[in-house]
């Protein structure tokens, strides 16, 4: 191809997206841009795939959920004790919507709900509702110390909520302020008197749960999924890199990085720059077709086809887009790392205090989008959508628990 003709040809790409966010945007209403904002709320807070996983504090019950079903096990046995389905209540939510406060009292996010599921009782003893009955908490956290839940609320007008939970049920409830967007996590300190969020994009926010004053702000370098508390005060964060803070305090205290992760999220960027590029070329060459009469109605809609291309993540297979996954021991000595992938999952278990790799495990097929530490540090439980592996932290054995 001539010189002349590759410049015309990237000129007329350059102003297809230039023109793409206008086009898309030019003939909406504000009816229109408000259902956007909501769809994209909705979205966020549903996130398909596992509904967690959560043991309880001694560490004896075991829960693992999906959209559709949560069971629990004797974490000794792995016998299945109860099983909760959606049917009885609403579709559960997404992969931080599960968690037990005691040792037989579970909270389960669900659509335009919070169920307080008692085991004693084998039933639903409570139930919070949501302002919006669509919606779903994108996470949730707990405080034993001052018996508090906090939930991911699923919009960005109240963006975090706190709830008292006695021995009734659901009490009062508040707005914690000055959080951001949608938070994927969300971590009480040890004490509950501070709140860590992720940012809706980027970096922690940690604020004084009684004041709602800000205290501090852990800044990072991509998006951050996870947030998990072990040791003495130590702050796991992840999501496009791996790092490990003193709570409270912006004093990194372990980096950990690896190539072939990141490696992989390039590859993503590259192949959503790729099919914005190709739909954008596809449009330039289509607004020239139309100053010759050529026009068809079908390109108007390459617009919104392109903005779907750059926004929506790579699924690498037909499974649920789970995202990264990690679990820190709560004695601090073993990190577990789960990350879909392009072509294929990614399972690691790293020593956190060299920061080396010291096993992979073998993905069993399917993607897998939880995995959680037993509180003794001895088990380390991996979840797909159909299967619970529980691991031993000396041998690395591995027996299955199944979803049936």
């Amino acid at each position: 191809m001539m010189p002349g003709v590759l410049l015309r040809v990237f000129g007329g790409t350059l102003v297809a997206l230039a023109l793409l966010t206008a086009c898309s945007n030019m003939f909406k209403t504000e009816e229109q841009v408000e259902a956007d904002r909501i769809t994209l709320e909705i979205s966020r807070a549903q996130v398909p795939g596992s509904s967690g996983a959560a043991f309880t504090a001694d560490g004896n019950l075991v829960a693992i959920g999906t959209r559709e079903m949560i069971w629990v096990a004797d974490a000794a046995t792995r016998q299945t004790l109860a099983r909760i389905s959606y049917q009885k209540a609403a579709r559960f939510g997404g992969r931080k919507s599960l968690l037990f406060i005691d040792d037989h009292r579970l909270l389960i996010g669900a659509v335009g709900a919070i169920y307080l599921w008692d085991m004693q009782e084998r039933s639903v003893t409570d139930r919070f509702r949501l302002r919006n009955s669509l919606q779903s908490p994108r996470a949730i956290a707990w405080s034993g110390a001052t018996q508090t839940l906090a939930y991911s609320s699923g919009s960005t007008m109240e963006p975090v909520t706190l709830v008292r939970v006695g021995s009734d049920g659901f009490g009062a409830s508040r707005s914690l302020v000055g959080f951001e967007g949608v938070p994927a996590d969300l971590l009480f300190s040890r004490n509950g008197e501070y709140l860590a969020a992720t940012g809706d994009e980027h970096g922690v926010l940690v604020r004084k749960v009684d004041t709602d004053e800000p205290v501090g702000e852990l800044p990072t370098t991509g998006v951050v999924d996870n947030l998990e508390l072990f040791g003495e005060n130590k702050l796991l964060v992840s999501g496009a890199d791996i790092a490990v803070w003193t709570f409270l305090r912006e004093e990194e205290a372990l980096e950990l990085e690896d190539p072939n992760l990141q490696g992989q999220v390039t590859g993503q960027v590259a192949a959503r720059v790729a099919g914005t590029l190709a739909v954008g070329s596809l449009f330039a060459v289509g607004l020239v077709a139309c100053t010759f009469g050529a026009c068809d109605s079908s390109l108007f809609y390459l617009p919104q086809a392109a903005y779907s291309v750059a926004t929506s993540p790579v699924q690498a297979s037909p499974q649920p887009w789970c995202g990264r996954s990690t679990s820190v021991s709560p004695d601090g000595k073993w990190l577990a790392d789960i990350y879909p992938g392009i072509t294929r999952e990614v399972i690691r278990i790293f020593d956190v205090e060299s920061g080396e790799l010291v096993k992979t495990l073998n993905p069993r097929g399917e993607y897998h989008c939880i995995a959680k530490f037993s509180p003794n540090s001895q088990q380390l439980l991996i979840t797909s959508s159909k299967a619970a592996t529980l691991y031993s932290t000396e041998t690395w054995q591995h027996h299955d628990i199944r979803l049936e």
